[in-house]
């Protein structure tokens, strides 16, 4: 699974590639085309299959570490105590609370950023407000922030903006973005993402995941079917009758699933992404009032479901699957 670790303004770029170097990576390719982001990679001998990226995107002037391979966690918790750097899990309360204006702007790049492939409800309603304001400088960022967000369910807003838009710097950006929006099904070519076939019941699920360059995939999206697999497994797949197809779990990531069943009620539906929003762990819906919840292993499993039986909600752990 991908770690990310995002970086004040202020931070200089000395001072980061020495951070890196300390953690035993060393410069390997450095990246600078015209219209992109600066980006310098780094590898381990130690760590061979593991790649840190310090990137500057002067796009929207965000600077921050992409970090891939199976010590991702333990890269970025060394990191994290020598950078200066932004809480990852107060991004989303930051974008729609910080009292000035251009934190909550670099707080929603920290979510595009960071995005998976599966829309997030209230993300989406919290863009929808960016488009809405009043200032212009706010309504542009959150039309790069949905390039980069790469959700299709994005489009609607996007019309939305374009039948009301007078700014024709924004107009023309917005226009742009809408004709690129249309995504292949199966991958989302900025982001990297791509679908694999898992083995469920009744039938097989398609998830989302990130191919490594060692050749396996990091799962990206919360399992919906599948059981004794979660978001960061490390997993193993084939090209077979024009699809990728998962053969075996490589490793695990230490995260657990939950199935949690919402019903037709819609408030607990939103009682439920409040609970994860306070916990910062993600959700996902993509069953009719069945929603999938990632569980880190820094979260408390046993306080979640706790706090998920006092409400009334029914829930499954399917990862680790209960012996029955």
């Amino acid at each position: 699974m991908r770690e990310q670790v995002f970086l004040p303004e202020d931070v200089l770029a000395t001072e980061t590639i020495a951070a890196i170097a300390d953690v035993g990576f060393t410069p390997e390719t450095f990246y600078e085309t015209e219209g992109m982001p600066f980006e310098i990679e780094f590898h381990s001998r130690q760590s061979p299959g593991t790649r840190v990226n310090y990137v500057q995107n002067n796009q929207i002037n965000i600077q921050y570490i992409n970090i891939d391979g199976p010590d991702a966690v333990a890269v970025r918790q060394a990191l994290a105590k020598t950078l200066r750097h932004y809480d990852r899990s107060t991004s989303y309360d930051r974008a729609t609370s910080d009292p000035d204006i251009d934190e909550r702007v670099s707080a929603l790049f920290h979510l595009a950023l960071a995005r998976a492939p599966v829309p997030e409800h209230h993300v989406l309603r919290l863009l929808d407000a960016f488009l809405h304001e009043d200032r212009d400088n706010v309504r542009h960022a959150a039309v790069l922030s949905i390039a980069y967000f790469e959700w299709p369910a994005a489009a609607a807003m996007l019309d939305d903006l374009i039948r009301r838009e007078t700014n024709p710097e924004i107009l023309a950006d917005t226009r742009l973005l809408r004709s690129r929006l249309q995504l292949p099904p199966d991958r989302a070519p900025i982001t990297g993402f791509e679908r694999i076939v898992v083995d469920a019941s009744p039938q097989p699920e398609m998830v989302w995941a990130r191919r490594w360059r060692d050749g396996n995939w990091a799962i990206s999206s919360i399992p919906q079917a599948a059981v004794n697999l979660s978001i960061g497994d490390v997993v193993e797949a084939e090209w077979r009758d024009d699809v990728w197809r998962m053969t075996r779990v490589h490793a695990k990531s230490g995260h657990r699933t939950l199935r949690i069943d919402v019903g037709t009620d819609p408030k607990r539906a939103e009682e439920l992404e409040a609970v994860c929003r306070q916990l910062g762990i993600r959700l996902e819906t993509q069953q009719p009032r069945r929603v999938g919840v990632d569980v880190p292993p820094h979260v408390d499993i046993c306080d979640l479901v706790q706090d998920l039986d006092r409400r009334g909600l029914t829930w499954e752990q399917t990862d680790p699957r209960p012996i029955q």
